[in-house]
């Protein structure tokens, strides 16, 4: 195929150019599905009582404003001004407390898209803007669209960090520019494609899906690395350039392609999940893997053919140092690498019986947003909780006996601040709301954020006494907490169902790619060697596994067997001599954990702590990846060269 692409390289450029423009203009098309409620199934059970419940008693779409005490005198003129926006069902002035006063209200539209609350904010902010110089604005979807907005923010926040640092790591380390130049062609191309196909098949991206082009901003790069290096390698046996071109895109086609199917497989064992936000980052990110990996196939050898001889030849690096000294250093103490492998084997083995997943997401939660800090302080000042569970009875006096025990006891219930409606004017201010099925309904007022699943559990405890104390039975508890706990348990679910066909997912792929089971097992041990390493860093330093960290395994998985398949390969083919394999199969793999550790490193510059850990997490397990590839594979007695000689 290359020679083919060598000899029609205009007419194949042309193409690719044509596809990229159709492409790209699909891609801007392509829409963000900013519907928090589609990360479940729309037939969910739990989905479908919140959504009925909401239709009936919307609580979720309720806004606070707070202002100074002395501005308060002009909030009963906003209320007026809110009222008559089409975008609120009413707005009412509390009385104030010593210091602030507040105003409680609630918007019109029962939706749940970001965009549509992003306009409806919009206009209720310059009413408030208009008359308050000093306010805080909370409620659960306000809350929502800042934490969206910051994490949309810290995303792009990280992928310039990450390009920054690929150009730092590039240019001085590596002391090479163009390949940096040229790495950045397919990831553009594959990432066009990619994005063109799934507007024009229809597809809207999730939340989860857009971050699939920060991911792959330094994976994609890997293959034109190998490429790259294979050619200038071929060019220093005196080979002429074509000739060189072709010789080293057969030599590395193969790994890069078991590269490729890996990490595709690591996004495809998402689409085993039932949240369909995993289910469409799983799409995304095969779809763009494989567009980066045929960009990279089609453009790299052709841009190589017409480029300047001096950019092709490589500048000796610190990488080009130490390659030499581990070929010596791994034949000669290879029973020491061996020994201190399994060491650090057994020892991170005994830690990660330690290591637990983190089930109070807060902590990994931006506190410091002006929103979220505000809905916690109406909780404490005011005595409002923006966290409403709502109670269906399907007797009405079952609601009136919640009610009527709670007043009495209520010092048995600390986890409940109050029963009873919200204090809002468009609701009777007593504790129970007749249905118009017949039903009756109550709401529970948290006394802490129920969206943190160790206040969530408190609470439904608490609720759990009170109901039996009452005698009661409700037909639908519901409220934005119990959609956050069906969330995170089918997350937890989904994560583990996704780990394991992964694995198997790997093996068959590694298996047919290396036409061996034997050396596919082997590919695994670096991978082994970067969890483990991972693992006990994350034990030692007192912390629990997050959910985003936890997501991203199957992408660990997929990414960490790359630098043990290329050097099995490349063994293989070299017969067993090391020098050879860490003169170029080395260098190249160096370079591409280097530009993926860069990526996720960037993420440690955000403002989320869930993102925080992710990103050096899997720094450090890729790190471990690298060194097990290059150290402790080329140790390891049975893959010798009885193997090489096959």
């Amino acid at each position: 195929m290359t020679t083919w692409l060598l000899k029609y390289r205009w007419p194949v450029w042309i193409l690719i150019a044509a596809t990229v423009a159709a492409a790209a203009v699909h891609a801007f098309r392509l829409k963000l599905d900013t519907d928090v409620v589609s990360l479940l199934s729309p037939d969910d059970p739990v989905l479908v009582d919140f959504l009925d419940a909401e239709s009936a008693l919307p609580t979720s779409n309720l806004f606070f404003e707070v202002v100074p005490a002395a501005d308060g005198d002009a909030l009963d003129t906003t209320a007026a001004d809110l009222m008559r926006l089409d975008d609120v069902a009413f707005a009412v002035a509390r009385p104030p407390n010593d210091r602030e006063r507040l105003l409680v209200g609630q918007f019109a539209p029962r939706t749940f898209d970001l965009e549509v609350i992003r306009e409806v904010l919009g206009r209720v902010r310059a009413v408030l803007d208009a008359r308050h110089p000093h306010y805080g604005l909370t409620g659960n979807l306000v809350v929502l669209l800042e934490g969206t907005d910051w994490l949309t923010g810290d995303l792009q926040r990280a992928g310039l960090i990450a390009m920054v640092l690929l150009a730092v790591f590039f240019t001085v380390f590596y002391r090479d520019g163009v390949l940096a130049l040229l790495a950045v062609v397919p990831v553009a191309v594959g990432l066009a494609w990619a994005l063109g196909m799934w507007s024009l098949g229809g597809g809207r991206l999730t939340i989860l899906a857009a971050a699939v082009p920060t991911f792959l901003l330094g994976m994609g790069v890997d293959y034109t690395i190998h490429i790259v290096t294979a050619v200038r390698e071929e060019l220093d046996g005196a080979t002429d350039r074509r000739a060189a071109i072709i010789a080293g895109s057969r030599r590395v086609l193969r790994p890069i392609t078991v590269g490729a199917l890996t990490t595709a497989a690591a996004f495809g064992s998402l689409i085993a999940a039932r949240t369909p936000g995993l289910v469409h980052m799983g799409w995304v990110g095969m779809l763009a893997t494989v567009c980066i990996f045929a960009a990279a196939a089609l453009t790299i050898p052709p841009i190589l053919l017409v480029l300047p001889n001096r950019w092709l030849r490589p500048r000796r690096s610190m990488v080009d140092r130490l390659m030499p000294g581990l070929a010596r250093f791994v034949p000669r103490r290879r029973w020491i690498v061996l020994g201190a492998t399994l060491v650090f084997a057994v020892a991170a083995g005994f830690l990660l019986r330690r290591l637990r997943l983190e089930t109070d997401y807060t902590r990994f939660e931006n506190l410091n947003r002006p929103a979220r800090k505000l809905q916690d302080r109406l909780m404490r000042d005011w005595g409002i909780s923006a966290t409403l569970m709502v109670l269906i009875f399907d007797a009405p006096d079952q609601a009136q006996a919640v009610a009527t025990e709670f007043r009495a006891h209520r010092p048995d219930y600390p986890s409940i601040m109050r029963v009873g409606l919200p204090a809002t004017v468009s609701l009777s201010l007593t504790d129970v709301l007749p249905l118009p099925d017949g039903r009756s309904a109550t709401f529970l007022h948290p006394a802490e954020n129920a969206y943190s699943i160790h206040a969530y559990e408190r609470l439904r405890a608490g609720m759990a006494s009170l109901l039996a104390a009452a005698g009661a039975k409700p037909a639908v508890v519901t409220g934005g907490p119990v959609v956050n706990k069906r969330l995170s348990d089918l997350y937890r679910h989904d994560l583990a169902a996704t780990f394991v066909v992964c694995v198997g997912v790997l093996l068959v792929c590694l298996a047919v790619g290396l036409l061996s089971i034997r050396l596919a097992a082997l590919a695994l041990v670096p991978l082994a060697c970067g969890l483990l390493l991972a693992g006990g860093v994350l034990v030692l330093t007192g912390q629990n596994l997050a959910l985003a960290g936890a997501a991203v395994a199957p992408l660990i998985l997929g990414i960490g067997v790359d630098d043990g398949v290329h050097v099995i390969i490349r063994w293989r083919q070299s017969r067993g001599d090391l020098a050879t394999v860490l003169r170029g199969t080395g260098r190249a793999v160096f370079a591409t954990t280097v530009t993926t550790v860069c990526a996720f490193v960037a993420f440690i510059g955000t403002r989320t702590p869930a993102l925080v850990q992710m990103g050096w997490l899997i720094a450090v397990g890729l790190t471990g990846c690298l060194i097990a590839s290059l150290v402790v594979l080329p140790a390891v007695g049975w893959f010798g060269r009885r193997n090489a000689d096959r």
